[in-house]
């Protein structure tokens, strides 16, 4: 009983917040992640995980489409009239086609390449093969997977125009918003992999930052969004005043730094706290 209580204060006392308290965890995530990453991974085109987070990933993958319906259904249903009205403008917007388009590129890719293919080049290697050198009745499983995540993330498409309506409990909730957070985390730290180099800090943090601002909305427009763009739509359908909306984008403003070059931010915090 307690505990029930427990989650229904959580609930009412980050509601309107939710966006701005997971983008501070990701914050935070990504400059714990970005203090792990070895020399040889920053020289990489993808981050490299060892193979106990692939599982993990892999397996956070296979409940993450529940979860995503999941976040959507309880959104969705408190969704304001307003908001609606806005979303079925952005929806018939140029943008949403270009939005559409690169999410299920990106997302696909950072899945596949991250995780998918990693984790079946580990299977393989048990039995001193690899994608390379085996013929092509043992590279189905490759091409089996790759079809099945693409498959996954436009059926995502359909399901973000016309939202799932059912009872998700506080608990559950808050479960799949953590498996968000985990796979996002992973794909981000690797956002700032390929972001590595881009940013100059030669002029100091702040003219550095606004030098960086063109960089920044492009990084924001066809990476950020949409790898995130699940999120991003939930997180807008919880803010509830311009209070809550004015925090959501300076975290998100912060995060992007973070992902652009994590030492910016914790340049900031070594000057400000």
């Amino acid at each position: 009983m307690h505990y029930k209580y427990f989650y229904l204060l959580s609930g009412i006392s980050l509601k309107g917040y939710k966006g701005t308290f997971i983008n501070i965890v990701l914050v935070a995530l990504t400059l714990y992640v970005d203090s792990k990453i070895s020399p040889v991974s920053r020289s990489q085109a993808d981050l490299n995980l060892p193979l106990n987070y692939l599982i993990l990933c892999g397996v956070l993958i296979l409940f993450e489409r529940n979860a995503i319906l999941n976040i959507l259904s309880v959104e969705f249903q408190q969704i304001s009239t307003r908001q609606l009205t806005v979303w079925q403008w952005f929806q018939k917007s140029w943008y949403f086609g270009i939005l559409v388009l690169m999410a299920v590129i990106w997302r696909t890719y950072f899945r596949i390449v991250l995780i998918i293919f990693p984790l079946l080049g580990h299977v393989y290697e048990i039995f001193d093969i690899s994608y390379q050198t085996v013929f092509w009745p043992l590279k189905i499983p490759y091409w089996f997977i790759f079809g099945w995540i693409v498959i996954r993330e436009l059926r995502l498409v359909a399901d973000i125009i016309e939202p799932p309506v059912h009872h998700v409990p506080l608990i559950i909730e808050w479960i799949s918003r953590a498996i968000q957070v985990v796979l996002m985390t992973v794909f981000l730290a690797n956002l700032t992999v390929l972001m590595n180099g881009y940013y100059n800090t030669s002029k100091g943090i702040y003219p550095g930052i606004i030098q960086s601002i063109p960089f920044m909305l492009i990084v924001f427009t066809f990476f950020y969004i949409p790898i995130r763009w699940v999120d991003v739509l939930s997180d807008f359908i919880d803010l509830k005043s311009k209070w809550q909306t004015i925090l959501f984008w300076v975290s998100t403003f912060i995060l992007m730094i973070t992902i652009i070059e994590p030492r910016i931010t914790e340049d900031i915090i070594r000057l400000h706290f």
